[in-house]
């Protein structure tokens, strides 16, 4: 992906191209734009907000608005293959289907407070990682929107940012009090196989916890400091 969608003001975005290094459309009369999403085919572009109506979608080749979703403070994440997108609420995960908009699923947050939450999603778009009560890492399989594993930090320092590396085998969450915590997944997913709780088991209430202190079913994370 060579392209970045920014905000430039309370009213204004743009996107830009890395490669070439210039602004390639700037989007007007926007509603304080903060966490942007572009759709993987580049056609659209979704707008997170806080303090503004809520998530909105832009044309990228017209730079009109399309839909408001008027769903209050959220950030913004399309998956890899473009058949969903996230608005990612001060109370909810809001999953939507690209092809009509409609609300697919929806996940409290449990945060208690008005802040946009974060997401990030596998590059197969096979899981979805959410934040529960701002500091605990919860993964959903995209298929069932089963809840399949918690991921327990040993302090409670809020996330700031959590993203999976290419191969789906890690996931790397920042916090605020400066830490990065990395989870093996692949690891967990093997420990969890005994148990018939890993990821490819066709139990219909598969779930397990993981902290990063133990006592636990596996043990797969560290942090670096």
């Amino acid at each position: 992906r060579t392209q970045l969608a920014i905000p430039l003001s309370q009213q204004q975005f743009g996107i830009y191209d890395l490669e070439q290094r210039r602004e390639l459309i700037r989007f007007t009369n926007a509603v304080v734009p903060k966490l942007l999403s572009i759709s993987p085919d580049k056609s659209l572009v979704a707008m997170g907000t806080f303090h503004g109506w809520g998530l909105a979608l832009w044309d990228t080749r017209t730079g009109k608005q399309l839909k408001d979703f008027r769903d209050g403070n959220t950030s913004a994440y399309f998956s890899p293959n473009g058949r969903f997108l996230v608005s990612a609420g001060s109370s909810a995960y809001r999953v939507h289907e690209t092809t009509d908009w409609s609300l697919l699923h929806q996940i409290p947050t449990d945060s208690g407070t008005d802040l946009p939450n974060l997401a990030a999603f596998t590059s197969d778009s096979r899981l979805l990682a959410v934040v529960k009560q701002l500091n605990r890492v919860e993964l959903f399989d995209t298929a069932t929107w089963n809840q399949i594993a918690v991921l327990l930090a040993p302090d409670a320092q809020l996330v700031n940012w959590m993203t999976f590396n290419p191969g789906n085998q890690s996931l790397a969450v920042a916090t605020r009090g400066d830490a990065v915590h990395l989870w093996d997944l692949a690891k967990l997913n093997e420990r969890l196989v005994p148990l018939g709780l890993d990821w490819n088991s066709t139990a219909p209430d598969r779930m397990a916890a993981f902290s990063t202190a133990g006592k636990s079913p596996g043990v797969g994370g560290w942090n670096a400091q």
